[in-house]
């Protein structure tokens, strides 16, 4: 059965100890734009496909003059040589499937102009170790970080208002989910799958119960 058809048919007193596994990177390589395939509208890039064979890479803010706002359906999914990818500043969605089974990527740079991550646009990247959401995200759609196997640590901004359905569904390994934010609104099976996560909240911020998501809760410290 292809993917896609598999996608689509108490409270607790301590921060727990995470420790995160890193791979040693290469220098991102900003890509040129023979490297995609890109559709404009009103001035705006959307990039459709990756073509190039980086392994660590720098998406450009710009294309012949035009600014990169959107990384669009499936651009650069099953790009099973991707390592690392920066998304810069311009963009401010990330598409349905956008970086889905790129079974190799460790890290996920997202930019502060990122406004929603779309309808799994990372499921099943099964490397993928730790993810910070910017601050600029007010959505995570469903089933956004579906099946990464490996992820143990993942921290949402303070602006993120609605998590969808199982968004991070079968992330047998995800330890701490610390949110900057208050509480947002949740759909169903976020956290299903997730046995040992803790759900982490700063004590200024609002919404919060003994669990979240069907899983339990603790304060944290920033610093």
């Amino acid at each position: 059965m292809s993917i896609w058809k598999k996608l689509f048919g108490g409270s607790i007193t301590q921060t727990p100890n995470i420790q995160t596994a890193s791979a040693v990177m290469e220098e991102p390589i900003k890509q040129d734009s023979q490297s995609f395939e890109t559709s404009i509208q009103d001035g705006r890039i959307t990039i459709t496909k990756y073509r190039g064979s980086g392994l660590t890479i720098l998406i450009p803010s710009t294309i012949e003059g035009l600014p990169v706002t959107s990384i669009g359906h499936e651009a650069f999914s099953k790009c099973t040589n991707l390592i690392g990818v920066v998304v810069p500043d311009s963009v401010t969605s990330i598409g349905y499937l956008a970086f889905a089974s790129c079974d190799n990527l460790e890290s996920i740079s997202l930019g502060n102009g990122v406004t929603s991550i779309g309808q799994a646009a990372f499921y099943h990247c099964i490397r993928l170790y730790s993810v910070t959401i910017p601050n600029s995200v007010t959505s995570i759609e469903a089933k956004a970080f579906w099946d990464c196997l490996r992820l143990t640590k993942v921290t949402i901004g303070k602006s993120v208002t609605t998590i969808g359905d199982g968004a991070f569904h079968c992330c047998l390994r995800l330890m701490g989910v610390y949110f900057e934010g208050d509480a947002p609104t949740l759909g169903e099976g976020v956290f299903q799958g997730d046995d040992n996560a803790v759900v982490l909240y700063l004590p200024s911020t609002k919404g919060w119960r003994s669990s979240f998501g069907g899983r339990p809760t603790a304060q944290w410290n920033q610093n």
